[in-house]
């Protein structure tokens, strides 16, 4: 025992000696420098681990979008009428109506290969994910990304913009997903949702719209030509088929450096004739306004996921309005053309509306050259868009800049400027021929017989007596009409003119134009919200 307590006090003394020497402080001060900053690096990591995971997608998201026959991704995105009841367009090539969903087991072989040797050879033996790119932080092209990553990353992650934290959870779901539900699900799952064109979405709906048959009966030829398509799927293989053949071709040559087809077999394929269909232009009541809905809608939701299909869109167009709008016009443009006087139906409705308009023809124009219909209805009290009718090229549509000459549109603007400065209904205005001869836009020449003398505001204003407005323009200056209209929602009245000009040639848009009359139609007050056009 007092060998025992001799030791423990010798252990003690050398203790307190290394305590009070100046190494001994050192020691024992970098030991607790290193305890904590061992903890403070565990709570880095459990903090940067719980950030990276927090909002993390659930994988039993795929199952939900992809399960047939009610995943949500397996029917396209439709746009409704505002009582949901009339499809306005569906986001899908009309060449693969009825496209399935395929199960892994009903894919031919031969097209299981052509689509791995394209994105990733050595997709069986992968974790789900590569390392490279990791820290730029971009979304690579979906050749360089692996099948399962590039899934996660198309319909887990599409909402998230990019960086190295959505890298990171980009790898940590592919390779959840991989052990979860195996390499044979992740690519039955990654072929049907694939892109192969525009609008065309999943293997069977692009053996359809290619070659008018089933996924499950593809030849060698034809799955090679289908995984090269899926290599640019934003070029439509039915227009720019020679560039899609000349990757087949690739396809094919790679297939058989791995052996996966003979000499002969891909020497076949590579020479044989295939038949593609006719590309099939898309069904639309009102492509101008479909248009204007996926360009607002794609400012919350990428164009691309909308596209991809799974949406039911309900929109503020009233069908049976869209129907009389676009039968009239297209009847109005005939009889101006000198052609059909029959009202033309449209989607088997009559055209009642087409009653009120005049018989009278162009005869200087017999080809109608130069003619165009826009129509734009809104209801006053919302704002809303009821129907919408014009042309599709870019700045030529009802709802873009720069828009159409503003022409007699702009003189209620003008009178409600000259009431605002004086002027009345009962005000006396000369509708009297300018100092200098001019031409209209249509290039019909003026003569004396248009004009009509001395008359009251409100009947210029009433017949589109374009003189009275002209000068009144002068009289009060363009830019005050303009701050006016401004105000009164025509945000596209862009533009100077001097005080000899008329101003009826600066752009409008008629989508504005449509939105300032409505204050006329509601009482002066102007519902709704204005569009950037």
């Amino acid at each position: 025992m007092r060998t025992s307590s001799r030791i423990l006090n010798l252990r003690h003394k050398r203790n307190l000696r290394q305590a009070r020497s100046p190494l001994g402080r050192v020691g024992l001060g970098c030991s607790g420098v290193v305890g904590v900053l061992l903890i403070l690096v565990i709570f880095l990591i459990l903090s940067g681990y719980i950030s990276l995971t927090r909002d993390l997608p659930s994988l039993q998201t795929l199952p939900d979008l992809l399960t047939p026959p009610d995943g949500a991704l397996l029917q396209p995105t439709r746009l409704y009428d505002h009582t949901n009841t009339h499809v306005i367009l569906t986001l899908e090539d009309l060449g693969a109506a009825g496209r399935e969903y395929i199960a892994f087991e009903s894919l031919p072989p031969s097209l299981v290969d052509a689509y791995l040797v394209v994105f990733e050879p050595s997709f069986w033996d992968s974790p789900g994910y590569t390392l490279q790119g990791l820290w730029n932080g971009e979304i690579p092209k979906n050749t360089n990304q692996p099948i399962a990553q590039r899934l996660v990353s198309d319909l887990l992650l599409w909402d998230e913009a990019p960086s190295l934290r959505r890298s990171l959870r980009e790898r940590l779901l592919a390779a959840q997903l991989v052990a979860r539900y195996g390499r044979q699900q992740v690519l039955e799952w990654s072929l049907n949702t694939t892109q192969f064109g525009p609008l065309i979405y999943g293997i069977d709906a692009a053996a359809l719209t290619f070659f008018g048959k089933s996924a499950t009966e593809l030849n060698l030829g034809e799955a090679a030509f289908l995984a090269a398509a899926a290599q640019t799927p934003e070029a439509n293989a039915l227009e720019v088929p020679q560039v899609v053949f000349e990757r087949q071709r690739t396809v094919l040559q790679d297939l058989l450096l791995q052996g996966k087809v003979s000499a002969e077999e891909a020497a076949y394929a590579s020479f044989e004739d295939y038949a593609l269909r006719d590309p099939m232009p898309a069904m639309n009541l009102a492509p101008a306004f479909t248009n204007l809905v996926l360009e607002q809608l794609s400012a919350y939701v990428p164009l691309e996921r909308i596209q991809r299909g799974g949406l039911r869109v309900t929109t503020t167009l009233d069908y049976d309005l869209q129907v009389q709008a676009l039968c009239t016009a297209n009847t109005l443009l005939s009889r101006l053309k000198g052609e059909a006087d029959n009202p033309i139906a449209i989607d088997g409705q009559p055209c009642e509306a087409a009653r009120l308009l005049p018989t009278l023809a162009l005869n200087n124009q017999p080809d109608g050259s130069g003619l165009q219909a826009n129509v734009v209805i809104l209801e006053p009290a919302t704002g809303n868009i009821l129907a919408m009718v014009g042309e599709l090229t870019a700045g030529l549509d009802p709802a873009h800049q720069p828009g159409h000459p503003a022409g007699s549109l702009l003189t209620p603007f003008i009178y409600l400027t000259g009431f605002t400065r004086g002027l009345g209904p009962a005000s006396l205005v000369w509708d009297i021929p300018p100092s200098q001869t001019e031409t209209l836009n249509n290039q019909i020449r003026i003569s004396l017989a248009d004009y009509h003398g001395p008359v009251r505001l409100r009947t210029a204003l009433a017949n589109d007596y374009l003189e009275p407005a002209r000068k009144i323009i002068q009289q009060l200056g363009p830019d005050t009409i303009m701050r006016l209209s401004g105000g009164l929602g025509l945000d596209s009245l862009q533009g100077s003119v001097s005080a000899d000009e008329t101003g009826f040639d600066l752009p409008l848009v008629l989508l504005d134009v449509a939105h300032a009359y409505s204050i006329f139609a509601n009482q002066g007050i102007l519902a709704g919200q204005p569009y950037d056009s």
